[in-house]
């Protein structure tokens, strides 16, 4: 068994399904205004963005901060050591010396939000553990093919090709979330996609085009709500619900 803790807190501004990249640069940009009055100190800000602050490389890991839409609102779900990294920010965004910078504007210079009108929901516990019976989840937004595996798609052009390869991503992106969260032991579990919901438009993320998923699958293993696998879910895609 493993134990993974997880915080939400929803903002009081809006955020569309696929804008999550933005409200992370947003939030981005009142951390780097902290940071340059020198009030991040003892902060591991680096977990907002995977991007050491030194070199400005990317850092390889699961992200345990993770800026995404919850009904219409933007929200952060923070993970084990993301979540005192997440609080002691919004400490700061909190204080009156910091009324100018918690003010942000998100896409347009025309639509600024105000960073300290959030509630942060209670702590959660969960513990990764084998199920007696598989449990239904749903995932949203989700973006399981990298560009290898969508082209194989795409000559294929088959059902049954792409639900063999959504079957090996999502056990493939489930591990990779668990291991991500400090579990080092591989679960013998069971997934497998039962039905896809809907096949969205081609989406740019970053420098390439994706094709998000909404599916339900089945798994033997506890998953915590809300939290987020496959590509990118450091910005809102693919966050499982249990159905």
């Amino acid at each position: 068994m493993h134990t993974v803790y997880t915080q939400m807190t929803v903002f009081n501004f809006s955020l569309e399904e696929n804008d999550g990249v933005h409200f992370k640069k947003t939030f981005s940009a009142a951390i780097h205004d902290l940071r340059e009055s020198g009030q991040t100190e003892g902060i591991d800000t680096e977990l907002f963005y995977n991007r050491s602050e030194e070199t400005n490389d990317t850092i390889k890991r699961y992200p345990l901060i993770q800026f995404k839409p919850v009904k219409g609102k933007a929200a952060l779900l923070a993970i084990n050591e993301g979540i005192n990294a997440v609080n002691e920010i919004l400490a700061l965004l909190n204080k009156e010396e910091n009324k100018h910078i918690k003010n942000k504007f998100l896409r347009t210079k025309q639509n600024y939000v105000d960073l300290s009108e959030y509630k942060s929901f209670p702590l959660e516990k969960h513990t990764i553990k084998l199920l007696t019976i598989k449990q239904q989840y749903r995932v949203i937004n989700w973006l399981p093919l990298d560009s290898h595996r969508y082209k194989v798609f795409l000559a294929s052009g088959e059902l049954k090709v792409l639900a063999e390869l959504l079957d090996e991503c999502l056990s493939r992106q489930i591990n990779t979330m668990i291991a991500g969260t400090g579990f080092r032991y591989n679960f013998p579990f069971i997934t497998y996609v039962s039905s896809i919901l809907a096949t969205k438009k081609l989406i740019q993320v970053y420098k390439e085009k994706k094709l998000p998923f909404d599916c339900t699958f089945f798994c033997n293993l506890h998953i915590p709500d809300g939290i987020g696998i496959g590509q990118v879910p450091g910005i809102g895609f693919g966050t499982v619900y249990r159905t």
